[in-house]
């Protein structure tokens, strides 16, 4: 069982000896070359059987000749080579794939269907799992699962970034924003590169497309409080047995899955710090707890004063409620929880924190825009813009000035009177 690599142009093509098979071919439309080998069309019995030549539409003779598969075509001869072993490994195993007669939507719900044992792994989120499922079914799919996945250009991707720009968005009158587009480029590229991985192409065509251009959305100023109003609404909520966490969430800019998955073994009162290492998220109203969603994520964060105290006031009514409930207690470490000791639904603190805004005197907010303004206020009493970063968990500055921060119009008159002061002494 051989297998050969052909150089055609400037790409290398892979062939697979697979033996002798039962073949049709038309006697009419057979010719000799000049070395005296019979040529002819061989329409093969696995792909059907013909009635007549498609050609001439002449009576078809069975034969039995040696067939090749072609397996695939390469940039460099070293993955022709690669591709070459491979194959005729996976034909020895009986797994040869016929990557000719492969659809690129029969691929995908082979990708999709292997995301478990991935997630098992720790090689995939579960939030990752649900937006690529969800982008292969909406988007994906639909567009482009036709094609055999052998027949896949750059043509066809920049076709489908063209169509998925005018695709209806959440909103009335709205199209997909640039930033979904752009996970779906993401979701479609880690596709086909999995395909590249297996062997089942040669190039990924969503390397060279017109990808959407990365662009953060910014925050409407309206979505960060002055700080009045974060103290107005903090001294409100005072007792409310979840104004603990509105506290926390707004002096240390954490996460929501960072503060649910926060648990007392990685908060140090004595010292006034903590150290973010997993989170609690909710995927379709299933919670799961993992990893922070990037390495910056994992990070130490100094506490404010105020926080410490409310964090040690907190920790003694735990210390009550554990005594009260007994063995029904529930135990998991968490900072945040039930008078049980059951962690908080990451979903049902959000619709907490709705309510409590809509009951306090305060412009309306979600709870993520508590980390907003974090982040605001920070820059506006002069801290350096790393830092800042460390302090958000965030693996570029650039996402930490783009988004998060707002500047008021005062700020930026303030910043204008610093830059014609410096002027007026240079002219002096």
């Amino acid at each position: 069982m051989n297998a050969r690599i052909r150089k055609r142009g400037d790409r290398y093509e892979v062939f697979l000896d697979v033996g002798e098979q039962d073949a049709l071919r038309c006697p009419a439309c057979v010719r000799v070359d000049k070395l005296g080998r019979t040529r002819g069309t061989l329409h093969w019995m696995d792909a059907g059987r013909l009635e007549a030549c498609p050609d001439c539409g002449a009576e078809l003779e069975q034969v039995t000749a040696r067939r090749e598969r072609w397996i695939g075509s390469y940039e460099r001869r070293g993955e022709a080579l690669a591709a070459k072993n491979k194959a005729t490994q996976d034909k020895s195993r009986g797994q040869l794939v016929d990557a000719r007669r492969l659809t690129f939507g029969q691929f995908l719900d082979e990708w999709t269907a292997g995301f478990p044992q991935k997630v098992a792994d720790g090689e995939l989120k579960p939030s990752s799992v649900r937006t690529y499922s969800d982008h292969v079914r909406l988007h994906i799919k639909p567009a482009l699962g036709y094609l055999r996945l052998q027949d896949l250009e750059v043509r066809h991707v920049n076709d489908f970034h063209r169509a998925l720009a005018k695709k209806r968005g959440r909103k009335v009158d709205s199209t997909l924003s640039p930033v979904t587009r752009r996970q779906v480029h993401i979701t479609l590229h880690a596709a086909l590169a999995a395909a590249k991985r297996q062997q089942l192409i040669g190039y990924n065509p969503a390397e060279d497309a017109d990808r959407p251009r990365r662009r953060h959305e910014k925050i409407d100023a309206e979505q960060v409080w002055k700080v009045e109003e974060l103290r107005r609404f903090l001294a409100g909520t005072q007792e409310d047995r979840l104004g603990v966490l509105w506290l926390f969430m707004g002096t240390t800019g954490l996460r929501r899955a960072e503060a649910m998955g926060l648990r007392w073994r990685d908060v140090d009162l004595e010292a006034g710090t903590l150290r973010v290492r997993e989170t609690r998220v909710s995927v379709a109203y299933e919670v799961h707890e993992c990893d922070p969603k990037t390495q910056a994520g994992k990070r130490p964060m100094p506490l404010f004063p105020e926080t410490i105290a409310a964090l040690r006031a907190w920790k003694a009514q735990q210390a009550a409620e554990r005594l009260q409930w007994g063995p029904a207690w529930t135990d998991t470490g968490h900072v945040f929880t039930r008078e049980n000791g059951e962690p908080w639904h990451p979903a049902t603190v959000s619709k907490r924190f709705t309510k409590a805004v809509e009951a306090a005197d305060v412009p309306r907010i979600r709870l993520h825009d508590l980390r907003h303004g974090f982040a605001t206020y920070h820059l506006a009493a002069g801290t350096q813009l790393k830092h800042l970063q460390k302090l958000m968990g965030h693996a570029r500055s650039s996402v930490t000035l783009d988004v998060y921060v707002h500047p008021e119009y005062e700020d930026l008159a303030a910043a204008q009177d610093n830059l014609a002061t410096v002027m007026g002494k240079r002219q002096a």
